[in-house]
């Protein structure tokens, strides 16, 4: 008996051993718990939190830290989003830590914190600790950059003990607070940026130096004779030597965040140019486009309210023109309809007279001469189709003309051979009405666009034969000021105010290509040159590079100002010729070649 009482006390012991071990195995945890103990060292630099480690778990600790906020009477400490946050990689070195809060704690502001572990997946939090802060260091700064600005800056200013909130910090310059705006644009316990910025139009630099004023969570620092105002000055510019339309490289003495200066080339006394477009690049460098300038040395000088400053040395601005011919023996030609095509231009009167003959002026010779077979040329009329093909031959007629009240439609059709020097007369225009107000080839095909008729009229010169196309001409393209075709694009001037080109393909939409600053006159002339179309107003040329797309100056003709030049793109380059000035409307008899390339 006694050894049966024996045996039911060691297997109860053996028992109660057994699961004791399954207990301990069942609630071993994969994360520590821990234990806020309180807080200590509360005063003008910040705060501890002290802590305990209890029952680590199987993962091992990768971070403990504090998280703070700001509490209130309705704080709900489950529910709060501005949350701040110190931490540091691994365990604590015991199990008993401590970490202190010295950034972004207000002075008199009470707040909550409360401890934290992570381990693997999970974080574990202590209880919450109330304290009343008494700030933290005060803002130590150990760098401005930059110091010197005229109209607006971009400033740096690096240090500690900065609070990492926005709106718990205010930078002043508080002698300059009538003329000038700042603005703070970040914060970081260790960094502030301020933009500022110039905002009274009469302001004048001085020598005077001035003092910064930092006021970050509640506590102030001032730094004397930290700012002065410098008018900016150039340092050097590249290239020395430049064409019209080609871009200039601008070093200053600072760099400023905003343009507030204008960058103006002057040729003598009379010629001033705003380099423009102007684009700001980095460390006060700046990049434009040269305007229009004649031949020669052209000063470059920063602009600003009440002060200029000028680079000492000079601007070569390279000629883009030189005269190709003078002296042509030609009569006045403005009452003629111009054409060029190739190498010649040619000249007719649409005057109704069948007495008018047909001229040509060809590249390189001084006078004009008439087409030959004058008995079988067609008179000239006015409204008419006038279209080259294969640098051979021209196709002229329909029109009309008018007769007292009454409107008289031709339907003749001609072609002049410049290899044999013959007219032909080709099938007649098929419809009544034959006002045509343009025409152009592409592809080989003539197109004619007829007054108050909606569709394209189509030649074909193989067959001789005319159509009605079923493509209706846009009316943008029937209404357009200037054009020209390359490849298989109708590109022409849209509007009278300012420049804007676009283009066409048969059959297709009016797609818009570049803009460009306002004309000096409705009256535009446009050629392709090179993989370019070359346009000029009347006084300003540009160049559209049909790449890029990029629209850019050319430098005028200086020596024929305010003139309507013929363009002429031939064998011998790029012609400007005849020019008639647009008041007296006389004549030069010159030529002018462009010896720029692009």
């Amino acid at each position: 008996m006694n050894w049966l009482r024996h045996s039911f006390w060691v297997v109860m012991i053996l028992l109660a051993g057994t699961s004791c071990r399954q207990e301990e195995e069942i609630t071993l945890r994969d994360y520590p718990f821990i234990e806020s103990l309180g807080v200590s060292d509360l005063n003008q630099t910040g705060v501890s939190v002290n802590f305990e480690i209890k029952k680590a778990g199987r993962n091992s600790i990768q971070e403990h830290g504090l998280e703070y906020f700001l509490s209130s009477p309705n704080a709900n400490p489950t529910e709060f989003a501005d949350v701040m946050k110190v931490s540091q990689a691994g365990s604590p070195s015991g199990e008993v830590g401590s970490l202190r809060i010295q950034y972004d704690l207000i002075d008199g502001r009470n707040y909550l914190v409360r401890p934290y572990v992570k381990a693997g997946e999970t974080t574990v939090y202590g209880e919450f600790l109330p304290f009343t802060s008494l700030g933290t260091s005060p803002p130590v700064v150990t760098e401005v950059s930059p110091t010197s600005f005229y109209r607006s800056a971009r400033i740096t200013i690096k240090g500690d003990f900065f609070n990492s909130r926005i709106e718990n910090n205010e930078v002043r310059i508080p002698e300059l607070e009538n003329d000038f705006r700042v603005t703070l644009l970040s914060a970081t316990n260790q960094q502030l940026e301020i933009l500022v910025e110039n905002t009274s139009y009469n302001f004048q630099p001085t020598e005077q130096k001035f003092d910064l004023l930092i006021k970050s969570g509640g506590k102030t620092v001032t730094l004397s004779d930290v700012f002065s105002i410098t008018v900016p000055s150039i340092l050097s510019v590249e290239p020395r030597q430049v064409y019209v339309g080609e871009k200039l490289r601008i070093f200053t003495s600072y760099p400023e965040l905003n343009i507030t200066y204008d960058f103006l080339l002057q040729s003598g006394e009379n010629f001033i140019q705003e380099i423009y477009p102007l684009t700001s690049l980095e460390g006060g460098v700046y990049e434009g486009s040269v305007r229009s300038l004649p031949t020669g040395p052209s000063f470059i000088r920063m602009s600003f309210p009440g002060y200029f400053s000028q680079y000492s040395q000079p601007i070569e601005i390279l000629p883009s023109w030189e005269v190709f011919q003078d002296g042509l023996d030609v009569p006045q030609l403005h009452e003629f309809r111009k054409y060029p095509f190739g190498d010649r231009i040619i000249f007719w009167k649409n005057s109704g007279d069948e007495r008018e003959k047909f001229y040509q002026l060809q590249v390189g010779n001084t006078s004009l001469e008439a087409f030959q077979d004058e008995a079988n040329q067609p008179f000239q009329r006015i409204a008419e189709l006038m279209v080259g093909l294969n640098d051979r031959y021209i196709y002229y007629g329909l029109g009309v003309e008018f007769s007292g009240n009454n409107e008289i439609h031709h339907k003749d059709f001609h072609r002049y051979d410049f290899q044999t020097g013959r007219w032909e007369r080709l099938g007649d225009f098929p419809f009544d009405f034959s006002h045509v107000v343009k025409s152009f080839s592409v592809n080989g095909k003539i197109y004619a666009v007829l007054f108050n008729y909606l569709n394209f009229r189509e030649y074909d010169p193989i067959t001789d034969q005319w159509r009605l196309s079923e493509i209706q001409v846009p009316s943008e393209v029937r209404n357009s000021n200037s054009w020209v075709v390359v490849g298989d694009y109708f590109y022409f001037v849209s509007g009278n105010s300012t420049l804007q080109i676009k283009r066409y393909r048969i059959g297709g939409q009016v797609e818009p290509v570049a803009n460009g600053p306002s004309l000096f006159n409705f009256q535009v002339n446009m050629s392709e040159w090179k993989g370019n179309l070359l346009i000029s107003d009347g006084s300003n040329l540009y160049r559209l590079d049909l790449n890029t797309l990029r629209l850019n100056a050319i430098q005028r003709i200086y020596e024929s100002p305010f003139n309507y030049f013929t363009s002429w793109p031939t064998s011998q380059g790029f012609l400007q010729a005849l020019p008639v000035n647009g008041n007296s409307y006389i004549q030069e008899n010159k030529v002018y070649r462009l010896i720029q390339e692009f």
